[in-house]
């Protein structure tokens, strides 16, 4: 005795459906993350944090990081061209 199946291409709706069952779109992502250690995470949250921080300080005068806009080195002085390329910051 045979057994016959029959397959057939997934549809627009199928892929719908299956998206749909998921929940919304930004509950996926966090199914990504379980398998990095928390540890992790936390030195990610932190670096970007302190980007962040440098970012913001980073465009005023004196003696603070200057990142260039054109080649992106982060210039560490209060001039006000690019040690790299000499491009205004």
């Amino acid at each position: 005795m045979s057994t016959f199946v029959s397959v057939r291409p997934f549809t627009i709706l199928d892929v719908l459906l299956l998206s749909a069952s998921a929940g919304p779109s930004g509950s996926s992502a966090g199914a990504m993350d379980d398998d990095i250690p928390q540890d992790v995470l936390d030195q990610i949250a932190a670096a970007e944090a302190e980007e962040a921080v440098r970012n913001a300080g980073g465009t005023s005068g004196g003696g603070g990081i200057r990142i260039c806009p054109h080649c992106t080195f982060e210039n560490l002085h209060g001039r006000t061209d690019c040690e790299v390329c000499g491009l205004p910051l």
